[in-house]
């Protein structure tokens, strides 16, 4: 019984296909009959994308080629032939050389016209500092003055006793002192 039990536990775990359905002879017939077919042939389609891209395809190569052949053409060398001629003689001109005279500038001539305009703006200028000059100082006494006013101002003075003529006369007063009287408060009669 061991025997059997451990035969059991080891076939457990292997792997069985099972077998192979028998097919009705019906079923087999349909069978052949399908595999008889012929096969589909894929056929190319015709898109009229397919044709523009192959224009454009086609144009583009030609612009390439084009493009191609014109950089060749242009590094291509050519020399120029040589001249055979006679090499070009300088001719003397005819008119007279320059003759140097004296010359002023205007540069010269305008400094000296601005001279006078200058010793003015520097004149004027020096009065315009001596002006400010005065003005400042005249500012800072005035501020002093203003700063000493304020300071006295700022001392307390106490006003004397008034001086009465010789007609007056200080006389008692003759109206009565006044009584205390005791209050009569409602608090007495409340405690009691």
């Amino acid at each position: 019984k061991l025997q059997e039990e451990a035969m059991r536990k080891a076939t457990e775990g292997q792997f069985k296909a099972r077998p192979v359905p028998t097919m009705p002879v019906a079923a087999a017939n349909v069978q052949s009959q399908q595999s008889m077919k012929a096969l589909t042939e894929p056929k190319p389609f015709n898109l009229r994308s397919a044709a523009l891209s192959e224009q454009s395809k086609a144009k583009f190569q030609a612009h390439v080629d084009a493009e191609i052949q014109a950089e060749k053409q242009a590094a291509e060398f050519r020399a120029r032939p040589i001249m055979q001629a006679e090499p070009m003689q300088i001719q003397r001109g005819t008119l007279p050389l320059t003759e140097v005279s004296a010359f002023e500038l205007n540069t010269d001539r305008r400094q000296e016209e601005r001279l006078p305009f200058e010793k003015a703006r520097v004149e004027r200028e020096s009065q315009l500092a001596a002006a400010r000059a005065e003005a400042e100082i005249a500012r800072a006494e005035q501020e002093s003055r203003e700063v000493k006013a304020a300071r006295k101002a700022m001392i307390p003075e106490t006003r004397p006793m008034p001086v009465y003529g010789p007609g007056m006369e200080v006389r008692r007063s003759t109206k009565p002192l006044t009584e205390p009287m005791s209050p009569q408060f409602a608090t007495n009669r409340r405690i009691r």
